[in-house]
């Protein structure tokens, strides 16, 4: 008999995050394990994606979200570590995975041996002096550490060396669970381009990019961004001070089926962010056939572009040379035929199957 198979989460929100685990949760009830969502606050903005063989179990009454006080925030935070200590002392030879480093601190601690635990790193640490400290000291009880990139993996196995011997450090890279079907192939001279809009994704540099592109094709592509957030009003501002108001539009929040439209109507996708992890929508535009342009940030894009092959890897800030890869994208159709059908190679090596065979070798304790 499998296991149940337990993922610790803050919320059941629209995050990154989020939906990434419930697609793994979704493919491991598709194989016959039980698997329980243990969520701290009250939230399921993911009910329509979520299988319902999937169990949700809110350990607190408390609700997710911002908009709160000071005070509010710390009494929730103190409520959820309680209502987490109470929940993981009692659980017994099941599998355990944390999907937060406070989390997973609390699974090496208080989680009994007689059970797998997990703990999965889903962003960047570089700048997080506290978390690498916790990966060193605070770890050494957790079996199995999932790094979504190889080069992220040797850093951190480089971290724990020699204080750390026991956590098998382990790459498990996300997965969208569907085959992507073509429906058009008429393709229009758009570059798309999809995030939150805050300051890490680099939009406002990507309008530098589009006034040298729009410059010096006299205004033959455009650039369209979907997303939401914080930066809407920069973003707005620069396109006017660059008088890119014919150029570029902000389309906002959208469904995922009409991003999925977008994505097989345009011909390019270009990221621009400071930091990424494993970014889930560039694989969605590799397996739409979209050829990537992106800064070469310390991670991210280069564990998924094969330069020259599916797109390019632009050396971070540089304005001119971004600029000059979309335009030659955009101008040479036997390069774009030749990247958009490696793309869509790149997109199948990431398949549902490969990543949860995966899982399932760590469940049985085989790698």
């Amino acid at each position: 008999m499998k296991k149940t198979v337990y993922f610790i989460l803050q919320h059941l929100c629209t995050g990154g995050v989020e939906i990434c685990v419930t697609n793994v949760a979704n493919a491991l009830v598709r194989r016959g394990y039980q698997v329980v969502f243990l969520s701290l606050l009250q939230n399921n903005e993911l009910a329509e994606i979520i299988d319902p063989l999937v169990k949700i179990d809110y350990l607190t009454p408390l609700k997710a979200g911002s908009n709160f006080s000071v005070f509010y925030k710390l009494r929730r935070k103190l409520l959820c570590r309680v209502a987490l200590y109470r929940k993981l002392r009692k659980i017994r030879e099941s599998i355990v995975i944390s999907t937060r480093n406070e989390y997973s601190v609390m699974v090496s601690k208080l989680v009994s041996s007689d059970n797998l635990k997990i703990a999965q790193l889903h962003h960047d640490y570089i700048d997080r002096k506290g978390i690498i400290n916790d990966f060193k000291y605070k770890y050494n009880r957790i079996d199995y550490f999932f790094i979504l990139t190889d080069d992220v993996r040797v850093e951190i196995m480089d971290i724990m060396k020699g204080n750390n011997t026991y956590t098998k450090c382990v790459t498990v890279p996300n997965f969208i669970p569907r085959q992507i079907s073509l429906r058009s192939n008429k393709r229009t001279e758009i570059a798309l381009a999809v995030g939150r809009l805050s300051t890490e994704k680099g939009f406002l540099r990507l309008l530098d990019v589009w006034k040298l592109v729009d410059k010096q094709s006299e205004g033959k592509y455009q650039l369209y961004i979907i997303g939401e957030g914080s930066e809407r009003m920069h973003l707005e501002m620069r396109i006017k001070e660059l008088k890119l108001h014919n150029a570029v539009r902000l389309l906002g929040l959208l469904p995922n089926s009409e991003v999925a439209e977008w994505m097989q109507k345009s011909r390019i996708y270009c990221m621009s962010s400071f930091t990424e992890a494993f970014s889930m929508v560039l694989l969605e535009a590799m397996g739409n056939g979209l050829p990537q342009v992106a800064f070469d940030v310390r991670v991210g894009p280069r564990n998924l572009i094969l330069e020259g092959e599916t797109g390019y890897l632009v050396k971070d800030g540089d304005i001119e040379t971004y600029a000059a890869r979309v335009l030659s994208m955009f101008s040479d159709s036997n390069q774009w035929q030749k990247m958009s059908i490696a793309s869509k190679l790149r997109f199948n090596a990431f398949s549902e199957k490969n990543v949860i065979d995966k899982w399932e070798q760590v469940f049985n304790r085989e790698i």
